[in-house]
């Protein structure tokens, strides 16, 4: 939340700076929620996620593609947080880093574990994997809750990021 914050100070144009405003407000959001509230269902955390990046990714002209699924289980608070933040953290690297149309999201719950896998088009991938703050912050997230997290890139053809986290029943 900070670096995003700070990286404002540097952006001229408003509607991008109105971006990492938005960005920042639903986090802040995201984290007080999870904080005052107990377990919650995965189905209506996914829901949620999947509305603000079609919204984010709309305003982009990018194309979200993720299929709704039956999401059986429970998130608590620091698993919620998580997902959250690593949700919006893609919805982010790939408005802002992909120069990508579209973005795929397909979500799966098996043997008590959430599995994501987010997939970018873009073509500005060079070869070139620069670990920012955005991807170590991911994958510390999901670490922190027992989870595992990758990502890889195909030059000139996208971006994906994998992950994959526990889930009450």
């Amino acid at each position: 939340l900070a670096a995003r914050l700070v990286s404002g100070l540097d952006i001229d144009d408003p509607s991008q700076l109105k971006g990492v405003l938005r960005a920042s407000l639903a986090e802040v959001r995201s984290i007080v929620a999870a904080e005052e509230s107990g377990p919650g269902p995965l189905i209506d955390v996914l829901a949620d996620s999947r509305a603000e990046a079609a919204e984010r990714l709309e305003a982009a002209g990018i194309e979200l593609r993720w299929p709704l699924i039956e999401a059986p289980g429970v998130l608590e608070p620091l698993q919620r947080k998580a997902l959250v933040s690593v949700l919006r953290e893609v919805v982010t690297n790939t408005i802002r880093h992909s120069a990508a149309d579209c973005l795929s999201v397909q979500a799966r719950v098996d043997n008590e574990r959430l599995y994501v896998v987010a997939a970018d088009n873009g073509a500005s991938f060079d070869g070139t994997i620069r670990q920012g703050n955005g991807l170590k912050n991911m994958s510390a997230r999901i670490a922190a809750v027992q989870g595992y997290f990758d990502y890889a890139g195909s030059i000139g053809a996208g971006f994906r990021v994998s992950f994959n986290l526990p889930v009450a029943s």
